[in-house]
C-alpha cells in the first residue's frame, strides 16, 4: 500500500528555538543560536531576475517573504521561495540551500539593497539568529 505525504505543514508559521538553552539543560554561552549566510547573485535566462541565496530554514523565508509581499501591496510582483542543490559536501551530507527570487521590484519605490536589507533585519526579529553577508564565490565554497 503506497503511502501518501501530506504537506499540509506549508502553512504552519516558523518556530524559533528562543530559549537559549543547549541539550544537556545548560545555558549557552551563545547569544544567538541559529547563524544563517546570504549572498546576491541574478539568475534566469538571461541574468535578469535579482535572486538571494540563503543557508536558512525554508519556512523562515517564507514567513518573511510573505510579510514583505503583503506589505509592498503590489510594490514587488511576485517572490519566489524555492530549495536550490548546493555543491557542498560536508561530514557525508549534501546541503540545501534555498532561493528567494525577485520579480517585478519598484526600484523607483525601494532598492533591491534595501530591501535585502529588510529581509535580513526581519528574519533577525523572528528568529533568534545572526545574518552575515558573504560574496558569491566565498558563499558557495561555504
Amino acid at each position: 500500500m503506497a503511502k501518501i505525504i501530506r504537506k499540509d505543514y506549508l502553512w504552519m508559521p516558523y518556530v524559533p528555538n528562543r530559549k537559549n538553552i543547549s541539550k544537556a539543560g545548560r545555558h549557552s554561552k551563545h547569544n544567538f543560536l541559529h547563524r544563517f549566510a546570504y549572498t546576491e547573485t541574478k539568475r534566469g535566462l538571461d541574468d535578469e531576475i535579482p535572486t538571494l541565496l540563503f543557508y536558512a530554514p525554508f519556512e523562515l523565508l517564507k514567513d518573511v517573504c510573505q510579510y514583505f509581499y503583503l506589505l509592498m501591496a503590489g510594490r514587488v510582483k511576485d517572490l519566489r521561495i524555492m530549495e536550490s542543490h548546493s555543491c557542498r559536501w560536508k561530514n557525508r551530507k549534501c546541503y540545501w540551500r534555498t532561493e528567494v527570487q525577485i520579480i517585478g521590484l519598484d526600484e523607483q519605490f525601494i532598492s533591491l539593497t534595501e530591501f535585502t536589507r529588510l529581509l535580513v533585519y526581519k528574519c533577525q526579529a523572528i528568529c533568534n539568529c545572526t545574518v552575515r553577508h558573504y560574496r558569491l564565490e566565498t558563499f558557495l565554497n561555504l
